[in-house]
């Protein structure tokens, strides 16, 4: 659980400030078309990356025997690979 204050703080860190701030700046016409190219592949593999996170789903004991200490070795439930991203301490 975080505080309100930690969350923003998430939210704009450096590694993301292209994806907040390039779309403003496009909108505002301060970016060159070259630039914007390489944002939209950018995007667009973060999309795929995205994508492949919540498809990739194997039973929690899986994950277990993987060493994700944190899926239950007793539960066969399919868990994505971005849920398994948010567990504590990866």
């Amino acid at each position: 659980m975080f505080t309100a204050r930690s969350e923003y703080r998430l939210s704009v860190r450096a590694e993301n400030s292209d994806f907040r701030l390039t779309p403003k700046a496009i909108e505002l016409g301060l970016v060159d078309e070259e630039q914007i190219e390489i944002f939209r592949k950018k995007e667009e593999l973060k999309q795929k990356a995205l994508d492949f996170l919540f498809s990739y789903q194997i039973p929690s004991h899986k994950w277990n025997k993987r060493g994700i200490e944190q899926a239950s070795a007793l539960k066969s439930e399919p868990i994505s690979a971005y849920k398994i991203m948010g567990y504590p301490g990866l």
